[in-house]
């Protein structure tokens, strides 16, 4: 079995034999083969799926993933158990740059600042959801509604700190933009970046095997305590 470390969200390309070899988790009511008929186009497309929670109950050669349909395929999420031997290729999401210009997003120039803002911090602002989607596929993923889904992993403490302050004032600057996403820390556990703004004392906190309810100073104990430009 191949040595991959996997986060949620990360991107992962299988071999043709790994897109015959998957099964199909459901969760929609529908014929597993009509599913695995959707993964095999999919995949023999080259699109990624993505690494979700793994469920207690899949042995350790397999790996969770999923796949968000596209609105012309009908829009649902699919969920597929894959052998890890079979996975060929393991990636980040995309960066925020990266998806602003291949999107054309709106109010692209806001976007923009913020990234360089983070770039500033030594941070890369990652994309995942509906836009890291159609900017990998272009195919349509998003609606006129649609988030988008922000990834941020601070390393240490004073880069938290720092893009929590940097976070707080382009929300408050730009209200009419969608952003949401996750704040990531060195641990593997996610909370809701929305959440994370507020400064609750308890946060949802998602990690690759559960979902739980965790103090907001044990989340930020994951942080390395040293200083953003320390050696």
């Amino acid at each position: 079995m191949r040595d991959f470390k996997f986060k949620r969200h990360d991107l992962v390309f299988l071999t043709p034999e790994g897109c015959t070899d998957a099964i199909s988790l459901g969760p929609y009511p529908m014929e597993s083969h009509m599913a695995e008929g959707s993964l095999l186009c999919w995949c023999m497309s080259g699109h990624p799926l993505i690494v979700s929670r793994q469920s207690d109950h899949l042995p350790d050669t397999h790996l969770q993933v999923g796949l968000a349909e596209p609105y012309s395929w009908g829009k649902r999420r699919l969920a597929f158990s894959v052998p890890r031997q079979e996975i060929a290729r393991h990636e980040c999401p995309p960066d925020l740059a990266e998806v602003i210009q291949k999107l054309k997003l709106a109010d692209a120039a806001l976007w923009q600042s913020l990234d360089r803002s983070f770039t500033a911090l030594g941070l890369t602002l990652r994309v995942f959801g509906s836009a890291a989607l159609q900017s990998l596929t272009g195919l349509q993923c998003m609606h006129a509604d649609s988030d988008l889904d922000l990834l941020v992993q601070p390393e240490t403490r004073d880069q938290a700190d720092a893009a929590l302050t940097v976070m707080s004032s382009f929300v408050r600057q730009n209200p009419q933009l969608r952003l949401d996403g996750e704040i990531l820390n060195p641990a593997g556990q996610g909370a809701s970046i929305r959440e994370w703004l507020k400064r609750p004392d308890t946060l949802l906190v998602k990690s690759i095997d559960r979902v739980e309810l965790l103090a907001q100073a044990e989340f930020n104990a994951a942080f390395s305590e040293m200083g953003v430009h320390a050696a």
